[in-house]
């Protein structure tokens, strides 16, 4: 097992403290470096093997037995996206525990007998699920991963699937349907003016949209812009396949920002 306060320590250039392990704790992590080396640590996660590069030695290559948690006082110390299969995460107490708990707690960690239960107990704990398979998904981690939903997502989550699309659009000037196929074009200067005013709506004013930054976003999902002649004039469009759009918004489960309340309230 090894601890570390420095994640350069495990994903930077020389990578020496992980040789051999099969644990590995990063405590405090900042969000600054959890996103610097986002892509590196979900490699680490996965790969069935990593290169290990100690000073003055060649790199070497070794099987990947790591198991990674990660502690951070940060509400989002890194990336998990909407598709993501690798991280689970827990949310400690907001209470701090009496100074007779750790009174007790240090007892026990000091006594033999009382360390030999707890790993007895540990050892004989029958697992009847498959972390890989059925991980938990706890309100903690739906936290940290509808913060890292881009809101371009959020916006075409309200337009096709809660029926907003005529409250920011208007049908003829800014969009056109296809009467067979139902898809659907959206004229690229009135989404994105529409967009800033949904961030306005949202209290989002701080998110400062481009036309680049939108058009490599809905790339992303392989919604494409282009010209089209709109009453004989080439205007630039964004092409939605609505039907693989919904399917798609539906999969990454993005949630409303507005929320409606229930008959409950009075």
């Amino acid at each position: 097992m090894v601890k570390t306060d420095d994640i350069k320590n495990v994903l930077g250039t020389f990578n020496s403290l992980i040789k051999d392990k099969h644990f590995c704790v990063i405590n405090e992590l900042e969000g600054k470096d959890g996103w610097a080396y986002r892509e590196q640590l979900k490699g680490l996660i996965t790969s069935q093997y990593i290169n290990i590069n100690e000073k003055g030695i060649k790199q070497y290559t070794q099987k990947n037995s790591l198991r990674i948690m990660v502690n951070s006082n940060r509400s989002n110390p890194i990336e998990i996206s909407q598709d993501d299969r690798r991280f689970v995460v827990f949310k400690s107490s907001w209470e701090k525990p009496t100074k007779e708990y750790f009174s007790k707690l240090a007892g026990i960690l000091s006594d033999k007998d009382s360390l030999y239960t707890l790993y007895n107990y540990l050892m004989n704990f029958k697992i009847n699920v498959s972390i890989r398979n059925e991980r938990p998904i706890t309100s903690a981690y739906q936290a940290m991963r509808e913060c890292n939903v881009n809101p371009v997502f959020n916006f075409m989550n309200e337009i096709f699937n809660s029926d907003s699309l005529d409250m920011y659009f208007n049908k003829g000037e800014d969009y056109r349907v296809n009467k067979k196929t139902k898809n659907m074009i959206i004229k690229s200067k009135s989404f994105y003016e529409n967009f800033q005013l949904y961030l306005h709506e949202n209290k989002l004013d701080h998110i400062k949209p481009t036309f680049k930054g939108i058009k490599q976003v809905l790339s992303e999902i392989d919604i494409i812009n282009k010209q089209i002649k709109l009453d004989k004039i080439a205007t630039q469009c964004y092409v939605f396949d609505t039907e693989l759009l919904k399917k798609k918004l539906d999969y990454m489960k993005i949630p409303s920002l507005i929320e409606e309340l229930d008959d409950d309230w009075e």
